[in-house]
């Protein structure tokens, strides 16, 4: 195969998308600051030892991860690394790093794949051009290449949303079946991966419809029956625990759904905005100002041709992206990462709308369409491109709980009485019961979860005996959908500078003036990144008196 521009265009965008996903990706290790990527490894190791119910959430990735540990394990055997299971088990407890990379290279992989089957996506729909555009706005989109870091299912759900609408779009062009067949199967198999992807049943329904020799209602129907089928076959194939021990996600389902219908999590309240325009935000923090400006207008063009030109091919990301966007916007689960789905679709919306600008502006000319669409794109990827690198720069420096454990491990004894607000958003101090790597004491720590330190007053730490109070921001600086608690918890924390001596403070900030909070800096940075010049929370050290 010879070798175009295009290809060479197309290897510089994927080696871009390698080179910010890959860039920092060992941050905050061996300590695990994002607390959903924990969840997922552990579960991973439970199903390792035969709890096959030990993550009641979707679990297409903890199957995923569970494959890779076994690599992991079969390969340190025969390198003389591990003598047995057991020893394997205690290397995550010594040092986990391998684990969470393990994880974490998997999403990056996953997302320079996105960029490639963008890339494809806008080739079938429009041409080659639009193709390299959608791509590099995927590569270079902040929040889609924030979520490639974790080890995380987002990315994953966005590749398999593009892949199902290429497979789709193929079987419009084509009239073959076996396509449409093939992204039934791989839709399962993403629900599998998150829940909340059975949109992708839209433009399955839509093509099953309209593709295919047969148009009567019998013949329709039975296409729609061997889609669905694949559906749950792609589904049981990465979800057999589900099948075999429903009752648990399902009560998980259940309690996951109440807790986020008030827009808050857990009491804690995410945001006040309406659901459409949240997704809307995190959209604007993915691709920036110029980019959200453009993917609407280019939603507007989707939409002109779908209704006015009959366009029935514009459906099927339109579909997906409607079916996604508006799910999302009515459920009041305000997770800036639900939005990473949608981003491909975004990018290619933005390319598409250029492309047809740059047309008319062009007077028809081939190479002036190029030089207006890549100059337009070029532009519209500059935002997003800055805050990428702006947030691996500062992954790339110690987190502040980092810096505080070894400050405490340096001035506090050694088994002093210790009360801290949740220990993976703060302080990872080890027990003599939980180990934590590189130690070199031990303490007594009293994890207040539910609504962190505030769940007691103050003379509740004396007449306990406490030695030292430690709070994080990414507790004390949440909100509560109760609106009289949350008064109360905040006298909480602005008390303690009274009640107890501040003996040493970490800010990820300079100045007095705390940047703007958001709820999804507990994942790591994702607003005013230029205001931080390191990762982590603010943490506050309190000696009781």
């Amino acid at each position: 195969m010879r070798i175009t521009r295009e290809h060479l265009v197309l290897i510089a965008i994927l080696v871009l998308a390698l080179a910010l996903r890959l860039w920092s990706i060992d941050f905050g290790l061996p300590y695990a600051y994002h607390i959903d990527e924990r969840s997922y490894v552990i579960g991973a190791l439970n199903l390792g030892q035969g709890e096959i119910n030990g993550y009641p959430q979707q679990v297409g990735l903890v199957n995923v991860l569970i494959g890779e540990y076994v690599g992991y394990y079969l390969v340190g055997r025969l390198a003389g690394l591990f003598a047995s299971a057991q020893d394997f088990a205690r290397a995550y407890y010594t040092d986990p790093t391998v684990f969470y990379l393990l994880g974490r290279l998997t999403s990056a992989v996953l997302g320079v794949v996105s960029c490639w089957a963008v890339y494809l996506l806008g080739k079938e729909l429009r041409n080659r051009l639009v193709g390299l555009a959608a791509a590099l706005l995927v590569a270079v989109n902040f929040l889609h290449v924030r979520e490639s870091h974790f080890t995380t299912p987002d990315v994953a759900q966005a590749l398999g949303f593009t892949m199902v609408a290429l497979l789709c779009l193929k079987t419009l062009k084509s009239g073959r079946l076996r396509t449409l067949y093939m992204a039934s199967f791989l839709g399962g198999v993403v629900i599998a991966w998150k829940w909340a992807s059975f949109p992708l049943i839209l433009p399955l329904i839509f093509v099953a419809w309209q593709a295919g020799a047969g148009r009567s209602f019998l013949a329709v129907f039975k296409r729609w029956l061997i889609c669905g089928l694949l559906v749950l076959v792609g589904f049981a194939v990465f979800s057999p625990q589900l099948l075999l021990f429903p009752a648990p996600y399902i009560e998980w389902a259940k309690r996951d759904y109440i807790t986020g219908s008030v827009g808050g999590y857990g009491g804690f309240l995410i945001d006040t905005v309406p659901g459409w325009l949240f997704y809307l935000k995190a959209s604007w923090i993915g691709l920036g100002v110029l980019g959200l400006a453009l993917a609407l207008a280019g939603l507007i063009l989707w939409t002109y041709r779908l209704l006015w030109l009959r366009n029935r091919q514009i459906a099927v990301p339109l579909l997906l992206f409607v079916g996604y966007f508006l799910l999302m916007a009515s459920s009041r689960r305000y997770f800036v990462r639900y939005a990473v789905p949608m981003a491909p679709f975004l990018a290619l919306a933005v390319a598409d709308a250029v492309n047809w600008a740059s047309e008319r502006w062009s007077a028809g000319s081939r190479r002036g369409v190029a030089a207006a669409l890549v100059a337009l794109v070029l532009l519209a990827a500059v935002q997003p491109t800055m805050a990428a690198a702006r947030a691996n720069i500062l992954w790339a420096r110690e987190d502040t709980r980092t810096l505080a454990k070894r400050w405490i491990e340096q001035n506090i004894p050694e088994g002093a009485k210790i009360a801290t607000d949740w220990m993976v958003h703060g302080v990872p101090l080890a027990t003599s019961d939980v180990p934590s790597p590189y130690s070199s004491r031990t303490y007594q720590v009293t994890e207040v979860n539910g609504l962190g330190l505030s769940d007691h007053p103050v003379e509740f730490y004396r007449a306990e005996g406490f030695d030292y109070l430690i709070t994080t921001s990414y507790i004390s600086n949440l909100h509560l959908v109760d609106r009289q608690r949350d008064e109360g918890r905040d006298a909480f924390y602005r008390s303690l500078d009274s009640t107890f001596d501040l003996v040493q403070e970490f800010r990820p900030y300079t100045g007095n003036v705390e940047p703007p909070f958001m709820f999804d800096h507990i994942y790591g940075p994702l607003t005013a990144l230029w205001q931080f010049g390191l990762p982590g929370p603010t943490l506050k050290i309190y000696r009781v008196r």
